[in-house]
């Protein structure tokens, strides 16, 4: 492997070595060499250009003769710029990947031993990022200043979720089997359920437990009232911020979370299971940010 990516780096120089050397000789004719005879006649032969056509012409070739200069100058800096960029990548793989090697370990070091806090911390700041996102747009659209307490009302909000989730989803994983779903699919007419198809219906279960009876009937609730309490609303504006906005977060919510979460409970092993979603709650901080995340009194 390292032979291979020595011998590209060696083929890359030798290929600009060669388009230096293109680009910056310039050719001395533009015609093959003629010889003294040849010579001595063109020089007797009469002169059918004027003074103002001749220079005109050889003017003409200067500039041309510029022209292809410059563009092969163009060529041999914009070759130089892609091969010294291919050998920066090159030279640079084995250090950037060890060190995002190195830092997934800490991580999940800190995920084995610290499982809570760690979770609890990579919610609030991923969730206080994903609210920065969206308030981008409506500073630069109204130029206003950023909304602190929004932000925070974020980080404090999916900080108490993660704390929650972090009990709720060893639950949800121990009820959800997928033989409730499996065995009903099997008494359709014309369906065949395989063992194999057991991992599906298991994430399908949790997928369903989670979006039809968690997510509305806790993380809602708990969603609108601690948000709409630091944002400095009172009960009755709060319930009403939450009447306004429930069924279309709820609806964006399904179309977001659902293939998200099938592919949590299915693929993800269940240490990175709240770290999977909370990357992916980046956009989701956004998209709640959009929708919910201002206030009106």
């Amino acid at each position: 492997m390292y032979k291979m990516r020595h011998q590209i780096v060696f083929a890359l120089l030798v290929a600009n070595f060669f388009d230096f050397g293109r680009a910056f000789a310039m050719p001395a004719t533009k015609g093959p060499l003629l010889d003294k005879s040849h010579r001595h006649n063109v020089i007797n032969r009469p002169v059918q250009l004027s003074m103002s056509a001749s220079f005109s012409a050889d003017n003409s070739n200067i500039m041309l003769s510029g022209d292809d200069a410059v563009k092969k100058r163009v060529v041999f800096a914009t070759t130089l710029a892609g091969t010294t960029a291919v050998i920066g990548l090159f030279l640079n793989y084995q250090i950037i990947s060890q060190a995002v090697l190195s830092a997934l370990r800490s991580y999940e070091g800190s995920l084995v031993k610290n499982p809570l806090r760690t979770k609890v911390m990579t919610g609030a700041f991923l969730a206080a990022f994903g609210d920065y996102l969206a308030q981008l747009k409506d500073m630069r659209e109204t130029n206003k200043e950023y909304n602190v307490p929004r932000a925070l009302s974020f980080a404090a909000f999916d900080s108490c979720y993660r704390m929650f989730q972090h009990a709720a989803i060893p639950f949800i994983v121990m009820m959800g089997q997928g033989h409730v779903i499996r065995k009903l699919l099997s008494s359709v007419p014309l369906v065949t359920m395989k063992e194999s198809s057991l991992a599906f219906t298991a994430a399908l279960e949790r997928t369903l437990m989670y979006q039809f009876v968690l997510i509305p009937f806790f993380y809602y609730p708990i969603f609108f009232t601690f948000t709409g309490l630091m944002q400095g609303l009172n009960l009755k504006e709060t319930f009403q911020r939450a009447k306004q906005s429930f069924l279309p977060c709820w609806k964006r919510n399904l179309i977001f979370w659902i293939p998200t979460q099938m592919v949590m409970f299915g693929l993800i092993s269940e240490n990175w299971q709240i770290p999977f979603v909370c990357v992916m709650g980046i956009l989701w901080s956004m998209i709640l940010s959009v929708v919910a995340g201002k206030v009106t009194k």
